[in-house]
């Protein structure tokens, strides 16, 4: 039988170590070993669990993984390189794997919807606080904004990002001030350790992998609206099961919006 494997992808502004734990945990659960397995690439940490490959990447613009191609954000260029990263690692396996699963947080679940629907690779997608989709009117609509690219709004999210720190004297410092901000404070240690280590580069100076700047473009871009149209084709997700979960505390998702943007391909499991 062959193997299961598994692409785990963060979410905008943070990095591939941020799912150690969760790799730690998942062989826990499956009482087996977590073995580390060596690769070529730099952004990917890969991992072996039973029967089951573990890859995290860093997107572009991301920890170790190359900057983007331009200011602009091209959507399409993450497609890009998660093809490039599964054609890669499913040829070096012994046999091919029998599904080939995502898992996606905020810009990385976005970046695996976009991968399904331009090319079906994926049998099962979990995503959790998915990147904003609300760049029609309608889908502002409904959770009563403006669309996400809209002149006269700036999302308080992206300004909040603009302010934030990006330089320090040395990582002690970069730490020691990351770890006093309510956002980190609440993080699992080895989450928090992980993104200390793939989230922040050099050592005097110390500064951020994904600059504020880069973070805010991203979630000022919106997500294309090419993907909204092949989501909602019938066939958009190509049979593939999909779970999204909304969060307690978002407000930006209900069930209504999600079967607005997936209804094309059938009604997702949402979890609120």
């Amino acid at each position: 039988m062959g193997r299961t494997l598994c692409l785990l992808l963060h979410a905008n502004g943070l990095c591939k170590n941020v799912w150690r734990p969760f790799a730690a945990s998942l062989a826990r659960q499956l009482k087996v070993d977590l073995k580390l397995q060596s690769n070529r690439r730099q952004e990917v940490l890969s991992w072996s669990v039973g029967d089951l490959q573990l890859l995290s990447l860093d997107l572009k613009g991301h920890g170790l993984a190359a900057a983007r191609s331009s200011k602009e954000v091209d959507w399409m260029e993450w497609k890009r390189q998660v093809e490039e990263v599964l054609d890669d690692f499913v040829a070096e396996m012994p046999e091919a794997p029998d599904k080939i699963v995502g898992v996606g947080h905020s810009l990385g679940g976005a970046a695996l919807l976009l991968t399904q629907a331009a090319r079906s690779r994926f049998s099962s997608i979990y995503i959790f606080e998915p990147m904003y989709l609300f760049v029609e009117e309608k889908l502002a609509s409904m959770v009563g904004l403006p669309i996400i690219n809209s002149e006269r709004w700036v999302p308080p999210l992206v300004e909040k990002t603009l302010r934030r720190r990006s330089l320090w004297a040395n990582r002690q410092e970069a730490e020691l001030d990351l770890s006093s901000k309510r956002f980190f404070a609440a993080w699992d240690e080895g989450a928090r350790q992980g993104y200390f280590e793939g989230g922040l580069i050099g050592d005097q100076p110390t500064r951020l992998a994904c600059s504020p700047v880069d973070e805010a473009a991203v979630f000022s871009s919106g997500v294309p609206v090419q993907l909204l149209e092949e989501l909602r084709k019938p066939n958009g997700l190509e049979s593939c099961f999909l779970h999204v979960t909304i969060g307690q505390k978002e407000t930006l998702w209900n069930l209504p919006v999600a079967q607005e943007i997936f209804g094309g391909g059938g009604k997702p499991h949402v979890a609120c």
